[in-house]
């Protein structure tokens, strides 16, 4: 169940690709399976968590787009990487902060 779901907020919620879902969902339980304490924790994806990424990604995306383009318009290429660039850096942090 929790594969197409993280597919879906992964394109719907987050408006990337959706093998950035997958990466949601196998990289946390790994890292957990190693480390955790309690087998009945499910980590992954979180629908308000992936809804606040898509709202700060649309902002960004927007500023970016009418800050540098003079056609106001992104290539899908464009856009997809601005996407991974600004997602790792919110979650640099948000990894960097809960560790501290």
């Amino acid at each position: 169940m929790i594969v197409p779901q993280a597919m879906s907020y992964s394109t719907n919620l987050v408006h990337s690709n959706p093998i950035h879902g997958l990466f949601g969902v196998s990289i946390p339980s790994i890292i957990y399976s190693i480390f955790g304490t309690c087998r009945q924790l499910s980590v992954g994806p979180e629908a308000a968590l992936s809804l606040i990424m898509g709202e700060t990604i649309a902002k960004f995306v927007e500023t970016e787009e009418h800050a540098h383009y003079g056609s106001g318009k992104m290539g899908m290429e464009e856009k997809a990487r601005f996407t991974v660039v600004i997602t790792s850096l919110i979650v640099f942090q948000a990894g960097a902060i809960s560790f501290l």
